[in-house]
């Protein structure tokens, strides 16, 4: 499957992490997997950016409001998550106009540039979430997952990955 380039600032922005399991679910949860094969795919198409031992620093707006963007990490309506495993160090974005230590807002994000996001992560596509951020902050087009995405050893998010990009 070919993926059209489109206008945009000409960079991709991917971010997996190995991190620490949430809510009883595996005690450990890797997405660097899904962002190298992301970012592969879009360094195609633009100038990649790949992050898999992300620093709030990174979530900046110019790497937010890129033309292609795969978050791939822990959610919630209101935040997305990386917490580090073996480590108690976390980092993230979030919906709230004061965020908490380590987490960037993206209230106010500009993301008329992105043309597409990806923010595979539980509950990021929740009626008012992360994803309707993105959206109503200016994307194409933002996909996010309905609940949970329960999956251990992450098996349903890469197939959709690697189905997404073929």
């Amino acid at each position: 499957m070919t993926i059209p380039a489109f206008a945009g600032n000409g960079d991709a922005f991917s971010v997996g992490c190995v991190m620490k399991g949430v809510n009883g679910y595996a005690a450990k949860t890797d997405t660097t997997g899904e962002a190298i094969y992301a970012n592969d795919i879009f360094e195609n198409y633009y100038d990649g950016i790949l992050k898999t031992a992300p620093e709030q620093s990174d979530f900046s707006s110019n790497n937010l409001n890129s033309s292609a963007l795969f978050l791939a990490g822990h959610g919630s309506s209101t935040d997305m998550s990386w917490p580090y495993y073996n480590s108690s160090k976390i980092v993230g974005i979030t919906t709230s106009r004061i965020p908490i230590n380590n987490f960037t807002s993206i209230e106010n994000q500009d993301f008329s540039n992105t043309i597409i996001g990806i923010l595979a992560a539980c509950h990021s596509g929740e009626n008012g979430g992360v994803a309707d951020y993105v959206n109503e902050n200016g994307a194409k087009c933002t996909i996010g997952w309905r609940g949970v995405v329960n999956d251990v050893g992450n098996e349903r998010l890469l197939l959709f990955t690697f189905g997404l990009f073929r």
